[in-house]
């Protein structure tokens, strides 16, 4: 097993199909994983990788993993101490170190589709579910993920792993969409 980590971005505004693609690759082996992450986001601890792949390891029957973020319209995916204007990298670095320490290999189990902007899953179980290619961002994440319930599989948070995601802090958030345009 292997965690492959891929940030695709797609011109056409695909990202389905650019999900889709890079598990078509020949480098992603069956029992292999991929972490994808969107642009603006940013690991804050140094071993992040090594955790995640032994959280992904002891957890083979989940469908899909995701974590906890700085910034993010989905509760779900707000960790307790959440502080979405904090702009400091140091606060946010020390605060992914303390998730890290206290919570390391922690799950929670979440019942609904949540926000896509770091996720992992397995190949074998996108071959029986892909992303929709509807030619748009939005909602490409979230299509996904109800396959994934609909599929009787969990969606587990890493309550360990924390993420900066930077999330049009300047531009407003969520009500900035110019560049989804």
């Amino acid at each position: 097993m292997k965690i492959h980590y891929r940030t695709p971005f797609a011109l056409d505004k695909n990202l389905g199909k650019a999900f889709n693609e890079e598990f078509e690759s020949e480098q992603i082996k069956e029992e292999d994983y991929i972490c994808f992450t969107d642009g603006d986001t940013m690991w804050l601890t140094s071993d992040y990788g090594k955790q995640i792949h032994e959280i992904v390891e002891a957890n083979q029957d989940v469908g899909l993993f995701t974590c906890y973020c700085s910034r993010t319209g989905t509760p779900l995916q707000r960790p307790p101490k959440y502080n979405p204007e904090e702009r400091s990298l140091g606060w946010h670095a020390m605060y992914a170190k303390e998730l890290q320490q206290t919570k390391r290999l922690s799950l929670i189990e979440l019942n609904k589709p949540v926000a896509g902007f770091m996720f992992i899953v397995q190949k074998k179980i996108w071959k029986h579910i892909k992303f929709p290619e509807t030619g748009k961002i939005l909602s490409v994440d979230k299509i996904f993920m109800q396959g994934i319930i609909d599929a009787g599989l969990k969606i587990m948070l890493m309550e360990g792993v924390y993420v900066l995601h930077y999330y049009r802090l300047l531009e407003g958030g969520v009500r900035y969409k110019e560049h989804l345009l």
